[in-house]
């Protein structure tokens, strides 16, 4: 059943309360998508449904922390450079920093009638470098300044009607001054309240997410959809493929299956940009939540290719490391790919270059999480991969074994590297959860940590997954398209012959490269695995460890809670992390990219 909606966009009034302030303002209808302002939403952690009968009211208060976005010098703030901070240039040509706060409203909302407050804000002044409560004086110079009219929302703010949402980005003034006393004023905290009304007679699913102190919404259409993506041959040759489906349908999903014949075939690139536009015309229509591509992941050579984007073309060394194929391709439904017309997707502007991510302000979040089963020349192991799959989706017996195996080598490179991350894992997620584990490490520091197991070796990971079981099992390491150093090597997976399949997260290079039919990823998938999520080309760490990026370490942690503390699906998860740190520089952006999921999008280890 497709539903349709005619929204009327007038006018939205916003109204913000600063204590002692009052001022209104007008939104600007005007823009359309290509102002200058960034968008990156965050997404879903759990949701639940909800019947909306003729008119049904909506309110949401999402909370935000500024402070960590600033820097002290001479008891003057700058701000750190971050993807939701922008500046706007005032009348006398000063460029003033703003949050930009983005709330994303339903496309079946009444925008006209809805109504924005800005509550709980918090205002600090600066005494030694540091933030201090504003004192009663302070308080009454600050009623100065909006006596100044220097109020806290500048009226530019944008209404973007998207395909399946209105878009509000709200500009949020960080930094006042006095004039009085040239003091100095940071926005600290805030809140905003959003209220709105819904008039249709649909089914809607409400979504939080908490990352960061905030929280937005997005709603959808029910059933959801699930699509495979592949060849005609593959859908004629394989025997599973159906009972996979009916798999998908017992849980509720509508199902849908496309070939060549649908999206207008083509090789390589032109295949990509075919299924891609396939989607952006059909995602909404059908509320594709899930994509399972099968089929050949050659990024040049296959009817069902990744898409290869260029991240690093501008960066300032190993430009060599650049080409890197992704489905992410298919998961995002809004961007230009290539907005500067220089014929390189997704690369990043650098020294002055500009760059698709900048000039178009590539939207990170994703519309459809993405999996794929790789399926090669003279290959038959698909319907392998999809009855493991079926079997562990349909069996009600299995349990949750609540056990981790974190496997860490640093027998090379900077020591402790991988270590941290394992034990940071430990600490922050498996001991609060009250999971069992293992660790693999080096005997380097052997007696920091205790390990279970002081030296990385195949051996030492054999007999780990042979005398337990594991649900979840990541490793960290130097890695090849064939090897995990110190873990395991393509021929020694063959011999494991597991009675279990836990989801693997491989932090090692090139474990994933596509165009190899032997590559490590794809012969875990066969022969041992639910799921596997690896680069396929060089991922990047960053040794003093940014848990604040997608830097791989951070990546490793945040895959890691998103799929045991947040009980994601295994692709939820994945292109949660994507979206909720956006890149920090060409690098991250890489590892945005290069990390893809072997298996099916919608596995859990929490439901069958």
């Amino acid at each position: 059943m497709i539903l349709a909606y005619t929204i009327s966009m007038k006018s939205l009034i916003i109204t913000i309360f600063l204590v002692f302030m009052f001022s209104s303002c007008k939104i600007n209808q005007d823009c359309s998508d290509d102002c200058n302002i960034n968008f990156q939403p965050k997404r879903i952690t759990s949701h639940h449904k909800k019947t909306v009968s003729s008119s049904f009211a909506q309110s949401i208060a999402l909370q935000y922390t500024t402070e960590k976005y600033y820097k002290y010098k001479n008891n003057y703030p700058s701000v750190i450079n971050h993807h939701d901070v922008m500046s706007i240039t005032d009348q006398a040509g000063l460029k003033t920093p703003y949050y930009s706060a983005n709330i994303q409203l339903p496309i079946h909302a009444d925008i006209e009638n809805a109504k924005i407050e800005l509550t709980a804000i918090v205002l600090k002044s600066i005494n030694n470098n540091t933030l201090q409560p504003l004192s009663a004086h302070e308080k009454n110079e600050l009623q100065e300044v909006s006596n100044n009219k220097n109020v806290i929302l500048y009226n530019k703010s944008i209404i973007l009607k998207k395909r399946n949402n209105y878009i509000i980005k709200l500009p949020i003034q960080m930094i006042y001054s006095s004039a009085n006393s040239n003091k100095t004023f940071v926005l600290s905290n805030f809140s905003i309240n959003i209220s709105f009304n819904i008039n249709q007679n649909i089914y809607t699913s409400l979504s939080r997410n908490n990352t960061n102190n905030d929280e937005s919404l997005r709603y959808g259409i029910e059933p959801v959809g699930y699509i495979i993506i592949t060849t005609q041959e593959i859908l004629e040759n394989s025997t599973q493929i159906h009972p996979f489906i009916k798999t998908k349908t017992d849980k509720g999903y509508n199902v849908y299956i496309i070939t060549e014949n649908d999206w207008g075939g083509g090789i390589g690139s032109t295949a990509a940009h075919n299924i891609r536009n396939w989607l952006k015309s059909n995602y909404l229509i059908k509320n594709i939540k899930y994509a399972l591509i099968i089929g050949y992941p050659d990024p040049d050579h296959s009817k069902v290719p990744m898409k290869v984007f260029h991240p690093r073309k501008n960066a300032k060394c190993q430009k060599d490391i650049n080409k890197t194929p992704s489905d992410f391709y298919y998961a995002e439904m809004h961007s230009h790919f290539d907005n500067d017309n220089d014929g390189y997707c997704g690369d990043m502007g650098c020294n002055n270059n500009s760059g698709d991510l900048e000039s178009s302000h590539i939207d990170i979040s994703y519309e459809i999480a993405v999996g794929r089963i790789p399926v090669y020349p003279k290959d038959n192991n698909v319907d392998i991969i999809l009855a493991k799959i079926i079997e562990l989706n349909s069996n009600k017996t299995l349990s949750l074994k609540k056990n981790v195996l974190l496997a860490m080598d640093d027998d090379y490179g900077l020591p402790q590297n991988n270590m941290l991350v394992g034990e940071k894992i430990k600490n922050k997620i498996l001991l609060p959860l009250d999971y069992s584990y293992i660790r693999i490490y080096d005997d380097i520091f052997p007696k920091k940590y205790n390990s279970e197991y002081t030296e990385t070796n195949a051996e030492n990971t054999k007999l780990a997954l042979t005398e337990n079981q594991f649900d979840f099992f990541v490793y960290g390491t130097h890695g090849t398209q064939t090897k995990a150093h110190g873990i395991f090597d393509i021929t020694q997976v063959k011999n494991l012959l597991l009675n279990y399949s836990p989801v693997i997260f491989q932090n090692s290079c090139s474990n994933a490269h596509p165009e190899n039919d032997k590559n490590l990823a794809y012969t875990l998938l066969i022969h041992s695995a639910y799921a596997v999520i690896g680069a396929t080309r060089s991922s990047w760490y960053n040794p003093i460890h940014n848990f604040n990026s997608t830097y791989s370490g951070n990546f490793t942690f945040q895959y890691t809670k998103y799929l045991l503390e947040n009980k994601m699906t295994v692709g939820d998860a994945l292109y949660s992390v994507k979206e909720n740190f956006p890149p920090i520089d060409a690098d991250s952006w890489m590892n945005t990219l290069v990390y893809n999921l072997y298996g099916d999008p919608d596995s859990s280890l929490f439901y069958h």
